[in-house]
């Protein structure tokens, strides 16, 4: 697995887990919204063998926040070790270099996602629902604490 710049048109080249396949028939605009991130936020594509096997990345939502995020293929969990670690260095890189407050994400309410996050340092918050959509879902967080 190696990682490239992401380009927008990765997204048409991604084979959807169900649980995205439901998400985008749940929310028409998804594919349209996903693209988007990867124009506006610091992204990269994870791609083996020809493949894609996610994109992700962040972008800061207002001053000091900034929102994490993944869209994964069907092909993530040959490669979930590798992912793992290159995304908890990343999120590591992110606490190290920028200027923030808080970092956030939101993932599939299950006991996977809940493990991935937990593995990355997130703090599990409030669930979500999106109309249209029939996963749950949850958003996590880490927020920055300021010795005194």
């Amino acid at each position: 697995m190696r990682m490239i710049e992401a380009k927008p048109d990765h997204i048409d080249l991604i084979v959807f887990r169900p649980e995205e396949e439901r998400l985008i028939e749940g929310i028409p605009s998804a594919i349209a919204g996903m693209k988007y991130m990867i124009e506006e936020g610091v992204c990269a594509t994870a791609i083996d063998d020809g493949r894609v096997i996610a994109v992700f990345g962040f972008s800061e939502i207002t001053p000091g926040v900034y929102e994490i995020w993944i869209i994964p293929s069907m092909f993530i969990f040959n490669h979930k070790i590798a992912y793992l670690k290159a995304a908890r260095k990343n999120v590591q890189m992110l606490k190290d270099t920028l200027p923030w407050a808080r970092l956030q994400s939101t993932s599939i309410d299950d006991d996977l996602h809940d493990s991935w996050m937990r593995f990355l340092g997130f703090t599990k918050g409030p669930q979500v629902c999106y109309d249209n959509v029939i996963d749950t879902y949850r958003n996590w967080y880490i927020e920055k604490v300021e010795a005194i």
